[in-house]
């Protein structure tokens, strides 16, 4: 069984994700498998190099400061990149035994995953914004433009729905294990 944990940044996604590993459930974070893809000699690392150039890669990992400035406001370079590396996550995925699994997005012009149940963190845009500035220092501008990039799944596809406002409760992450 594989379960998808969605939301926008800064819904609560990681939280979740962390809490459920705590509790023994296997878990994979998509934010990993890119830092790793990331990486020297990994596939996304080439991708990048090839495609964008070599300004946005360092001699030890892509410079994701440098790429995620040159793609949150450009939406052609963001399907550039969505593109070179979104099937490589999907194979990641595919292989991965992990039950649950936190990604931004289920769909995009590239991937399609199949997961058999899905949960939806939602949170006010204003709240994840307040909680980037705070937490990741962003600017209120680069928080809005995060923001803007998330596409809302199908909301029909979802089977739960977790308001974030107030953060996670223990009772949330009950429901999410009866999933199961």
């Amino acid at each position: 069984m594989k379960i998808a944990i969605v939301g926008k940044i800064a819904s609560g996604k990681s939280t979740l994700i962390n809490e459920l590993s705590k509790l023994g459930h296997s878990t994979l974070s998509v934010d990993s498998v890119v830092n790793d893809l990331y990486k020297v000699n990994n596939e996304g690392y080439k991708r990048i190099e090839s495609f964008f150039g070599p300004e946005f890669v360092n001699g030890k990992e892509v410079d994701r400061k440098k790429l995620s400035k040159h793609v949150v406001t450009d939406k052609v370079n963001l399907e550039v990149l969505n593109g070179l590396i979104h099937p490589l996550i999907q194979d990641t995925i595919k292989k991965s035994n992990a039950t649950f699994i936190e990604l931004p997005i289920l769909k995009s012009r590239y991937i399609s995953y199949n997961f058999n149940k899905v949960v939806l963190l939602e949170c006010p845009n204003n709240i994840s914004i307040e909680r980037l500035i705070k937490y990741r220092n962003f600017s209120n501008e680069k928080a809005i433009n995060y923001i803007n990039m998330w596409q809302e799944p199908d909301k029909e596809k979802v089977d739960l729905i977790i308001e974030t406002r107030n953060n996670l409760t223990n009772l949330d992450i009950e429901k999410v294990v009866k999933l199961l």
